[in-house]
């Protein structure tokens, strides 16, 4: 059931909404629509759901290093052949996405792509999380790259 909350967010969405699915075309190998998103109740749900989690690793790398990105994610995550939910902030006013695998995920992705500069992959069980975090600091591009599992 449809909180009010959920109604403003879900309508305020539907403004973002082209904005959103041309930001996941752009990190994503997949081509998505607006039917492939879960509703804003089953986002707050998996939210909710989330458990107490521990960093596992923690990178900082040059943005533009996507070979070690992608090293970084395959060699420390349990496995890339799990469901991810893809959370941009988009995600709160849009809903999530569910992907297949993190072959899915495009990590050669541009640091103009996306409006904000986070993206958080969290598997569909919720044990494990990792989020990107990218941003300009003193005249270079970085990205932090957190694991978390639970």
């Amino acid at each position: 059931m449809e909180t009010f909350e959920q109604k403003k967010r879900r309508l305020f969405g539907k403004q973002l909404l082209p904005k959103y699915l041309e930001e996941l075309s752009k990190i994503l190998n997949i081509q998505v629509d607006a039917s492939n998103l879960l509703s804003i109740v089953e986002m707050d749900e998996v939210r909710h759901n989330i458990l107490a989690k521990k960093l596992k690793y923690k990178f900082k790398i040059l943005f533009n290093d996507k070979e070690k990105l992608k090293q970084i994610i395959y060699n420390n995550i349990k496995s890339i052949n799990e469901k991810y939910y893809v959370f941009t902030s988009y995600s709160t006013d849009c809903g999530i996405l569910l992907i297949d695998s993190l072959q899915d995920f495009n990590f050669d992705f541009s640091f103009k792509d996306m409006h904000s500069g986070i993206v958080t992959l969290t598997r569909a069980d919720l044990l494990e999380e990792v989020i990107l975090d990218f941003y300009e600091e003193s005249g270079g591009e970085y990205l932090d790259i957190e694991i978390y599992e639970k």
